[in-house]
């Protein structure tokens, strides 16, 4: 036994006596307090012996040294005991809180149970409120109005009465504010207060975040916490669509409704979407159809079976033709035209979403979308000290397409994408590049891209290491993770590469490489446009959304061909390439969604002086012009082919057909002279200071209609190779000469300079197109030399020209392998998916933004076009990447 406890062991008489002492009669008190009388006289002396814990600091026999029936301060507790358990003899209330001893201890006894309260602590249940503060009358009894001072929570809702007395709860009702949720639920920590940054709801305001429903209907199963079926109470618009919680279920605060209950809840407030139908809650509410608002309880609120959002197309709840909408509140949007029968309906259901994959680089270089089916490998650089170094390899083992993205360090001394090709051309043993074209990215990049041959017999995974290592300027050996060699071997390959120049820190490049020992089907090509096109990366925290258009074919594309022709007797090989394949480029043109025509220029000037201080013939044009009734301009038609031949071989002679070199007209070679010349006569530029006067309004170039300029030569610029102007100058001339009149503000339509000539001979024609980023972002350039692909070159130049004369534009910059097409024909009205392809099928063209469409599927005027595709928003701003958190 502790040497502080005693045991007394207390006979019945002395009991009788030290309660006759204690509580008995004295002198001018004739009262008597028979308490402790009873509890003696029903007791046994076993029930007397009892084992007190005295404190620490008072000795154990004092207690038994004193007179066993003195009772000094009159507390009915004698001062024996009173020492023995550390109340004070000589005070009736020894912790002062207002309630005597013994009322405390109100057998006393010394000792002090759960039911009493101890008259050695001022708050024995530790609630914050002392005993006298909770017995208020002090009569140590709980009556009325009072809290209970030995328990901490009187009315057991999980708050001490303390902190419920401190605040604004009721320590006698677990739910104060009569909300449904106890005080405990909505003051989680239990100190009182309401702390609205921890989550808690406000215990004395039944709808703490005002917005018409009480709390404790909010969380329905009272726990404090937002559950999967329960609006929230602390936000006054739990699916953050607009409308307040109690506007979606009408405002009700008298008793809890079922959200799902159309006739209380117009609106789910636990959806920002109720129907599911692409239009949140807030805009059908609040939406201004031609025939009232939509009904956001059900997707399709005119029963025409197209969903109120695909009708809606940018979901901001007005109809509005000009973006071929259609009118969610009736059945016939267009007079003639039933909503069903629309090809939104199968372009654009959540459902029939082309679907697509995505990569992205964890040090935020790039989100790549891909198609769904391809094979992903990671790769790991080891002993990598670049962090901006990062590859991943790609396959479709499918079509046997190699593919991968990269990032790394851009070259030393890239300024744009053109200079940093060039530079990877080079590191890859001075690949020549076939039809490379540059771009300006969704993001505001400069991207270019370009084609190239490859032979050896490796297989394609093996190539495909060999450059990514190349490339990334990292042993091969120290790259993990590249697929094994395989896939296919070939003899010749096609490698397309796209290179975005991000700064002069960082580039990102797209590569695909396939074996081409026959020509490449287009359904790959295809495959690579929509890789390398620019329009499938993003950074990686970039967001990616979906959307839908409708537009009704109202006018055809309209594009003028200009041919600025070298004939001189070192290009003879190279005009009857061009003139052999007069047959495709006729039947490409044919097979375009464009309404073409087309006509030639020399390269070579007649008169005196340089161009285009005078043009007597504007460049050889009006010489033996092929146009109907002796105009310029003549159409595609196949019984124009055999003139096209002759005019492309004999630009500027005057006898019809003649062969090179019979007829120059001076003999001094001005491509880019003769082309500005060419075009400010069909533009009626030349008048009146050309001798030519004013041109006649058939030579003129078509109002709206694209101007594609095809300049081909193997010379330079003659005003260059005699000293009259410097390469530079040359450049920054025609360079805002192309730029000035690339504007489709005006009476005509965008004028595009391409070139098919050999660098090396011509430097100005080289470097203006090598300037290309900066100054003319939509021209391209081929490689003249090459002649077997000097016909595939005009016919992308083709290609790319329905892009430029298309009106067709997307309202977001599409990711291409998203894309999906459904065509109505007007005629009948049925409804077929168009495919993806440059032969018979839709283009997008990323380098003018628009849509283009070819061969059978080329829809006729009044036809019906839905679309549907993904797009990039833009959330990083760094050009070197934003990594995910």
């Amino acid at each position: 036994m502790n040497p502080k406890t005693r045991t007394l062991l207390v006979g019945l008489a002395v009991a009788a006596a030290l309660s006759l002492a204690s509580c008995g009669a004295d002198e001018g008190n004739t009262g008597t307090d028979t308490r402790k009388a009873d509890a003696v006289t029903d007791a046994t002396a076993a029930d007397l012996t009892t084992e007190l814990t005295m404190p620490p600091d008072v000795e154990p026999d004092l207690a038994l040294d004193l007179p066993l029936g003195e009772d000094t301060d009159g507390d009915c507790i004698g001062d024996n005991l009173e020492l023995a358990t550390g109340t004070d003899p000589n005070s009736a209330d020894s912790d002062e809180d207002g309630v005597p001893d013994g009322l405390e201890d109100r057998d006393c006894d010394g000792q002090f149970t759960a039911a009493e309260t101890d008259p050695r602590v001022v708050d024995t249940d530790g609630d914050g409120l002392g005993d006298g503060v909770e017995d208020a009358n002090h009569n140590g009894a709980v009556d009325s109005g009072e809290t209970d001072a030995t328990k901490a929570d009187t009315d057991g809702d999980a708050v001490n009465d303390g902190a419920e007395a401190a605040g604004c709860m009721d320590p006698f009702n677990q739910d104060t504010d009569g909300d449904g949720l106890f005080d405990s639920a909505e003051d989680k920590n239990g100190n009182g207060i309401y702390n609205p940054e921890r989550g808690e709801t406000d215990p004395c305001n039944p709808d703490t975040d005002g917005d018409g429903l009480f709390d404790g209907c909010e969380d329905a199963d009272h726990d404090g916490t937002l559950g999967l079926a329960e609006t929230d109470p602390r936000s006054v618009d739990t699916d953050k669509d607009g409308l307040d919680d109690g506007v979606e279920c009408s405002g009700l605060v008298d008793g809890c409704v079922l959200f799902n209950d159309p006739l209380a809840c117009p609106s789910d407030p636990r959806e920002g979407d109720t129907d599911h139908d692409g239009l949140t809650d807030f805009v059908e509410v609040n939406s201004t159809y031609p025939n009232g608002s939509a009904n956001p309880r059900n997707p399709d609120s005119d029963g025409d079976g197209v969903d109120d959002g695909l009708e809606d197309l940018n979901q901001n709840g007005v109809w509005e033709s000009e973006f071929g909408e259609l009118d969610p509140t009736t059945i016939e949007t267009y007079a003639g035209k039933l909503d069903k029968d629309s090809p939104i309906k199968d372009a654009c259901k959540t459902n029939q979403l082309r679907p697509v994959q995505e990569v992205v680089s964890p040090d935020g270089d790039w989100r790549f979308v891909i198609e769904s089916a391809y094979q992903i490998s990671p790769l790991t650089l080891t002993n990598n000290t670049n962090r901006w170094k990062e590859a991943t390899a790609i396959d479709d083992n499918t079509d046997n397409l190699a593919i991968f993205i990269l990032s790394k360090p851009s070259e030393p001394g890239s300024t744009n994408a053109a200079t940093e090709l060039d530079s990877i051309e080079t590191r890859l043993n001075g690949l020549t590049p076939f039809f490379p074209r540059s771009f300006t990215t969704w993001d505001g990049f400069d991207g270019r891209t370009a084609s190239y041959r490859l032979s050896g017999a490796a297989s394609t995974n093996a190539q495909r290491g060999q450059l990514v290592a190349s490339i990334v300027n990292h042993p091969l050996g120290q790259i993990v993770g590249m697929p094994p060699a395989g896939n296919g071997s070939a003899t010749n390959y096609q490698l397309t590469l796209s290179v975005l120049f991000r700064s002069t820190d960082r580039s990102v490049v797209v590569g695909t490489l396939t074996p081409a020992d026959s020509p490449v089907a287009e359904a790959i090509q295809v495959k690579i446009r929509n890789l390398t096109n620019g329009t499938a990366v993003g950074q990686s925290v970039d967001a990616m959304h979906s959307t839908c258009e409708l537009f009704t074919i109202d006018q055809l594309p309209l594009a003028d061909f200009l041919f600025v022709i070298d004939d001189s007797l070192s290009m003879t090989d190279q005009l009857d390439a061009v003139s052999a394949a007069a047959s495709d480029i006729f039947t490409r043109v044919n097979a375009s969604f464009v309404d073409a025509r087309w006509a030639v220029a020399s390269v070579e000037y007649e008169g005196s002086g340089t161009p285009p201080a005078a043009a007597s013939n504007a460049c050889g044009m009006l010489n033996s012009p092929k146009g109907a009734n002796g105009g310029v301009w003549s159409t595609f038609q196949s019984a124009n082919q055999l003139n096209f031949r002759c005019k492309i071989k004999d630009p500027g002679g005057n006898q019809g057909c003649d062969p090179p070199p019979d007829d120059f007209l001076g003999g001094r070679e001005y491509p880019l002279g003769c082309a500005e010349v060419a075009v400010d006569y069909v533009q009626n530029r030349l008048s009146p200071a050309g001798a030519a006067g004013a041109t006649p309004s058939p030579n003129l170039q078509r109002p709206r209609a694209a101007l594609i300029v095809i300049i081909m030569t193997d010379e330079d610029e003659y005003q260059v190779e005699s000293g009259v102007m410097t390469a530079a100058a040359a450049i920054s001339r025609y360079s805002t000469f192309f730029n000035d009149t690339a504007s489709t503000t005006g009476t005509y339509g965008k004028t595009v300079p391409f070139a098919i000539f050999k660098e090396s001979t011509a430097p100005a024609l080289g470097g203006l197109f090598n300037a290309i980023p900066p100054l003319l972002p939509d021209s391209t350039s081929g490689n003249i030399d090459d002649l077997a692909t000097i016909p595939a070159v005009i016919e992308r130049i083709i290609r790319a020209a329905g892009g430029y004369a298309s009106s067709f534009v997307p309202h977001s910059p599409p990711i291409t392998v998203s894309m999906k097409v459904v065509l109505r024909a007007a005629s009948t009205g049925l409804m077929h998916e168009a495919p993806h392809s440059s032969e018979n099928g839709w283009e997008y063209d990323p380098f003018s933004g628009a849509m283009l469409f070819y061969g059978t599927e080329r829809p006729d005027l009044q036809d019906d076009v839905g679309l549907s595709y993904k797009y990039f928003e833009k959330r990083c701003t760094n050009p070197n990447g934003c990594s995910i958190e």
